[in-house]
């Protein structure tokens, strides 16, 4: 009696990376948790999940008033982003990779 022959078992694929730069937000003392849930509000209401690539938050004490947002266009959002009353300030500067890096690292 013959095997049917053994196909490889491809291995998981790795979800996309994402493609566009990081800018730094600072929000108000002790107020970034209301940022975030006013952020996918207006995530939500101005269909801007394209644009919006991912949302990062450093956990290190240090970093406690950032976030970290990787966008596909600043122009586009940062009106949208700047009329969360919690926001201060985002840099128009985007962030290098590194810089980014360390600071998650930092925080795991």
């Amino acid at each position: 009696m013959e095997l049917p022959p053994i196909k490889p078992i491809k291995p998981p694929e790795e979800p996309p990376p994402i493609h566009g730069n990081w800018y730094l937000v600072n929000v108000r003392h002790k107020k970034r948790d209301l940022f975030l849930r006013c952020l996918n509000v207006v995530i939500k209401r101005n269909n801007l999940d394209d644009l919006i690539l991912a949302v990062e938050t450093p956990d290190d004490s240090v970093y406690e008033d950032i976030v970290l947002l990787n966008l596909a266009s600043f122009k586009a959002v940062r009106p949208h982003i700047q009329t969360i009353e919690s926001c201060q300030r985002i840099e128009p500067k985007p962030l290098p990779q590194a810089q980014v890096s360390l600071m998650l690292a930092a925080s795991r």
